[in-house]
């Protein structure tokens, strides 16, 4: 049961709802972006949902077609829709892969002071490039022979 009518002595007419028991051996993830991120959704697209340490996979299953307040509202299913941490109305982190690469640098968030910042280059010619520790990361500098 996931609700049920509390009020006494409630007038309760033909169809009126007086509970609601939940089916726990499927579940979906309803899941909000910003409108800004609209034109890169679609049906499909693959999803990982984080619910504590534990990754789940899925796809989009549907977008809703109105924005309310600045909010796109998307449907996610999931490939274990009968996990065991999954509960009605729980709080979980959705991710939405919209593009992926093959051999992309990741570089971990943070503050960008901590960060270390490396820059490649190559160049022909007589000029050479060496690099050099900066309070912020590194940088490149032109360097003669």
């Amino acid at each position: 049961m996931t609700w049920t009518l509390t009020e006494e002595g409630a007038t309760v007419r033909k169809g009126d709802p007086i509970a609601r028991v939940a089916d726990l051996s499927a579940f979906r993830v309803e899941g909000t972006a910003a409108d800004v991120n609209a034109p890169r959704m679609a049906v499909g697209l693959p999803v990982r949902v984080d619910v504590g340490d534990l990754q789940l996979r899925g796809s989009v299953s549907a977008i809703d077609p109105t924005i309310r307040d600045g909010v796109l509202t998307f449907t996610v299913a999931l490939e274990d829709k009968s996990n065991a941490a999954l509960r009605p109305n729980l709080r979980v982190d959705v991710f939405v892969f919209t593009e992926q690469k093959a051999r992309a640098l990741r570089v971990a968030r943070g503050r960008s002071r901590r960060a270390t910042v490396c820059r490649v280059s190559s160049c022909s010619g007589a000029g050479r490039h060496a690099a050099r520790r900066s309070s912020w990361g590194w940088r490149a500098r032109p360097t003669s022979r």
